[in-house]
């Protein structure tokens, strides 16, 4: 999990929860595919009928990736943010060893709002 922590340096923004969540225009913002792709990958995680010891694990590498190959700007990078630090936040506070329902409610609920909010490039 230590790279969750230098994410905090890589992305300040990720701190700001200041702005709302909202369309762009009335349409969905886009994001790029490693960004949306990951996010598939954590809704099909938190999704599995029984919830692996690896859970927090798994959900840390697909983050990662979404961290270290994003290539968006401006407002919506800002967007994916809104969306982003919530479940950083709850994967980081998952025990090792056990995903409690509250996490995974939270998580669910960030990539619902991700999801209504963005779409595949």
């Amino acid at each position: 999990m230590y790279w969750i922590s230098m994410a905090w340096l890589l992305l300040p923004a990720l701190q700001d929860h200041s702005h709302e969540l909202h369309l762009n225009e009335g349409q969905k913002w886009t994001a790029n595919q490693a960004t949306h792709d990951g996010m598939i990958q954590l809704l099909a995680l938190i999704n599995q009928e029984d919830v692996p010891e690896s859970l927090q694990s798994d959900m840390d590498t697909v983050i990662k990736g979404i961290i270290t190959q994003c290539d968006m700007t401006g407002e919506a990078h800002d967007q994916l943010h809104i969306v982003l630090v919530p479940i950083i936040e709850a994967v980081n506070a998952m025990n090792t060893s056990e995903a409690t329902a509250e996490h995974l409610n939270n998580i669910r609920h960030q990539l619902d709002q991700y999801f209504a909010h963005f779409q595949a490039p």
